[in-house]
């Protein structure tokens, strides 16, 4: 049996041992015996205008993140997005999420992660575009986040909901990142 627990987008920097940390140490205490993994399922597309790094560049004229914000786009390069769109080729999304995974693997023991929409942590696109071609860059940021998983945790899985190119999901597969599969 696997278990898993969500982390909100507005709330990625705001986790705190003494909540999160005593809920689920007591849901593992508790199921030890009948949870075989535990994942965690995180959301590193986008984050509401509440996340503090959205509001610390903020555009109020627009209700928008500003379009010096080193975090987020100022639109969305997916038409599958939601709130406000992070821009994973930026070197601090990259190192907050590699720090955020490591993180949650030391702190709460967990064996893996869900990643929610995997497919828009491109910058090859827009707001219109559906983004489900071969993107290498969005590779090598995946390849990245998993390696940062797999230096604290060899055995720790990562899964993607990805709905890409076949092609680009089996590069993915070769490197032991796991995706759903959609059908042909």
């Amino acid at each position: 049996m696997t278990v898993g627990g969500t982390i909100r987008p507005s709330i990625l920097h705001l986790i705190k041992p003494t909540v999160l940390l005593r809920c689920t140490r007591d849901l593992l205490t508790n199921a030890t015996k009948e949870v075989s993994q535990y994942f965690f399922d995180v959301v590193y597309n986008h984050a509401t205008g509440s996340n503090t790094f959205a509001r610390l560049y903020w555009d109020s004229k627009n209700n928008r993140t500003a379009e010096n914000n080193p975090w987020f786009n100022v639109e969305a390069r997916h038409a599958f997005n939601v709130f406000h769109d992070f821009n994973h080729e930026s070197p601090l999304v990259r190192d907050f999420v590699k720090r955020n995974l490591k993180y949650l693997i030391n702190e709460y023991h967990i064996d893996g992660f869900r990643f929610d929409l995997t497919k828009g942590f491109t910058q090859n696109g827009n707001k219109d575009t559906d983004v489900s071609g071969y993107d290498e860059s969005r590779i090598s940021i995946l390849r990245d986040y998993y390696n940062a998983i797999q230096s604290v945790s060899p055995e720790a899985v990562m899964i993607c909901e990805h709905w890409t190119d076949w092609a680009e999901e089996n590069v993915l597969a070769l490197a032991g990142i796991q995706c759903w599969r959609k059908e042909k």
